[in-house]
C-alpha cells in the first residue's frame, strides 16, 4: 500500500526537523513532508550546523516516515533512509554514489549528502523524522568544507531542486514500505553492497576512544565492523570515519 504524500513547501524556516514537529498529530501524519529552499538554523549529526551556501541550493526536507505503530526498531530507520537515498542519488543523476557509516551519502570519496534521523514522542506513540540535505547546484564551498562536494561539480548538470524534492519523497517511501515487507536483513544486504570504505583500512573515532583496522562491513544491528588487532570490534556510534589510503 502506498504511503500518502503531502509536500509543504516553505521560503525560509529555522530548521525542517523542528518545523515538521507541527504537523504531528496523529498516525495519518506519516507522509508528510517539509521542505525548504533556506535553513537558518539547521542541523546535523552530533549537533553540528547545516552549512548552506546559496539560497535552493540544495534539497533540504524532512519527512514524518513512521510510527511506533509499525515499526519496531527505531535505530533501524537510519539505515533504511540511507538506502532510499543512496538509491534516489543513484537512479536520478546516475551516478555511483556510497554509504558511509551511518548514513552520509559519499560521491567520489566526498560527502554530497547528511542525514538526520530523530524520533518525537506525542501520547502513546513515537514517530520517526528523516531530515535529509542533499548538495544539488553549488559549484564551490568554502575551505572549512573541504570534502563536500554537489550534485553538479560530480556531474557538470544543473537539476530543477523541487522536482528533485519530489522523486526523493516517493523514492523514501518506497523504501520505507520494501523495508516493512521484506524486513531489515533485505535493507542491509542493499547497504552492506554499497557501503563506502569497505575492505579498506581505516581510522574510527570514537568518543572514548579510536579503532583503527579493516572495515568488514555491518552486524545485525547495523553496528560497524572493524577487524583489528583484537579481533573484530563493533563499533555502536562514532564521531568521524577516515579511510587510510
Amino acid at each position: 500500500m502506498s504511503t500518502d504524500i503531502r509536500i509543504h513547501r516553505f521560503t525560509e524556516v529555522t530548521s525542517t526537523n523542528d518545523t515538521i514537529r507541527q504537523y504531528i498529530t496523529d498516525p495519518g501524519c506519516v507522509g508528510t513532508v517539509v521542505a525548504a529552499e533556506r535553513q537558518t538554523e539547521g542541523r546535523g549529526k552530533l549537533g553540528r550546523k547545516w552549512i548552506q551556501p546559496d539560497e535552493h541550493c540544495s534539497i533540504m526536507i524532512s519527512a514524518v516516515v513512521g510510527t511506533s505503530r509499525n515499526i519496531e526498531r527505531f535505530s533501524e530507520v537510519s539505515f533504511v533512509v540511507g538506502v532510499a537515498v543512496y538509491e534516489f542519488i543513484k537512479k536520478t543523476f546516475e551516478t555511483n554514489p556510497k554509504i558511509k557509516w551511518v548514513n552520509d551519502i559519499m560521491l567520489s570519496g566526498k560527502k554530497v549528502c547528511g542525514i538526520l534521523v530523530e524520533t518525537v514522542n506525542r501520547g502513546t506513540a513515537t514517530y520517526a523524522i528523516a531530515g535529509i540535505g542533499i548538495n544539488i547546484t553549488q559549484d564551490s564551498f568554502p575551505e572549512e568544507l573541504p570534502n563536500a562536494t554537489s550534485v553538479f561539480l560530480e556531474t557538470d548538470r544543473k537539476y530543477d531542486v523541487k522536482v528533485c524534492e519530489k522523486i526523493l519523497a516517493t523514492t523514501l517511501f518506497k523504501t520505507m514500505e520494501e523495508y516493512y515487507e521484506k524486513g531489515f536483513d533485505h535493507i542491509m544486504d542493499i547497504y552492506d553492497r554499497h557501503l563506502w570504505g569497505i575492505g579498506k583500512e581505516a581510522e574510527v573515532v570514537c568518543t572514548d576512544r579510536t579503532v583503527r583496522g579493516i572495515i568488514l562491513g555491518t552486524g545485525k544491528g547495523g553496528e560497524l565492523l572493524i577487524k583489528d588487532s583484537d579481533g573484530v570490534t563493533e563499533v555502536t556510534a562514532a564521531e568521524e570515519i577516515k579511510v587510510i589510503y
